[in-house]
């Protein structure tokens, strides 16, 4: 045909032109994808719930967890305290860059039977935020830690080096979901009637100075130190009331975490501190290392 011999080799160009871009493009996104990210006067917090086989939505296997933090740390991830982190929001100290918080919800007794010689393995810490009450009750103590379990593992970070192990709070007895989220983030029924706000800032007051005295406890029993973890928060389901950050705070809490995909700044409110959520299934180490490049983002866009 006339117009195929006049235009053919144009469209040929034009095909191989649109192939090529495709390349550049796919080769663009996959040098971001895999590049490791980096960044100076941010953290990265890390949140994680159960390292075993279980196929809980929030639960990773051994495997994964140790290949997530291989290659953060392989790519230069600086893996900070509790302390640390919390100079660094006072100002008072400088982190290195690339700095990384670990953290654990809920108190899983996988915490100690899988997590713990993975990260001391490669010397990183962590910060377990304990539901309290479920220390002290018999019945749960299959699955979460006991009290024996959390002492012994502060008499340990001794021997533990860089990879020293802290405790702090996710309430006593508020890690409820109720009407869309935690009741720590809301007045709910009690006794066959609504609760006044004052009800619900007394409830959740109680149970935070309490969550914190039982933390203290457990650092005096196993002779040691509390650190700042001990009067850190993280919100159940990540739910929080905004009118009530005061009631938090005059319950002794300092720092509280949120599920807010992001890093943390210095400047950011102490009770709104951002999570990046690794302890999923589909965080593959390239895909949780793709997330933390996402976090940098939307931390500068704050």
């Amino acid at each position: 045909m006339l117009w195929v011999r006049k235009y053919g080799k144009l469209l040929v160009k034009l095909i191989l032109i649109g192939v090529l871009i495709g390349l550049i493009g796919a080769g663009g996104y996959a040098a971001y994808y895999f590049y490791p990210p980096h960044y100076s006067g941010r953290v990265t917090v890390l949140e994680y719930h159960d390292i075993s086989y279980d196929k809980g939505e929030y639960s990773i296997t051994p495997e994964l967890f140790r290949a997530q933090l291989e290659l953060l740390k392989g790519n230069g991830a600086h893996f900070i305290t509790s302390d640390q982190f919390e100079a660094f929001m006072k100002g008072e100290a400088e982190i290195p860059d690339d700095a990384m918080l670990v953290t654990f919800d809920d108190g899983f007794a996988s915490y100690a039977q899988t997590a713990l010689p993975i990260l001391e393995e490669l010397e990183i810490p962590s910060v377990q935020f304990l539901i309290t009450g479920y220390a002290y009750q018999s019945k749960k103590t299959d699955k979460f830690l006991t009290t024996t379990q959390i002492q012994a593992i502060l008499q340990h970070n001794d021997e533990a080096g860089p990879a020293k192990a802290e405790f702090g709070c996710h309430t006593h007895a508020s890690h409820i979901f109720n009407d869309g989220k935690g009741i720590l983030a809301q007045p709910i029924h009690m006794n066959g009637k609504q609760e006044t706000v004052e009800e619900y800032h007394k409830r959740v007051r109680d149970d935070l100075v309490r969550c914190q005295s039982e933390l203290q406890k457990l650092y005096t029993g196993a002779g040691r130190r509390p650190t700042a973890a001990a009067h850190m928060l993280a919100y159940p389901f990540g739910s929080y009331d905004p009118q009530s950050l005061e009631v938090y705070q005059s319950a002794g809490i300092q720092y509280a975490f949120t599920g807010e995909p992001r890093l943390v700044r210095q400047d950011d409110a102490a009770l709104l501190i951002p999570r990046i959520h690794a302890g999923v299934p589909q965080a593959t180490p390239y895909r949780l290392q793709y997330w933390v490049k996402r976090g940098i983002s939307r931390a500068a866009a704050q």
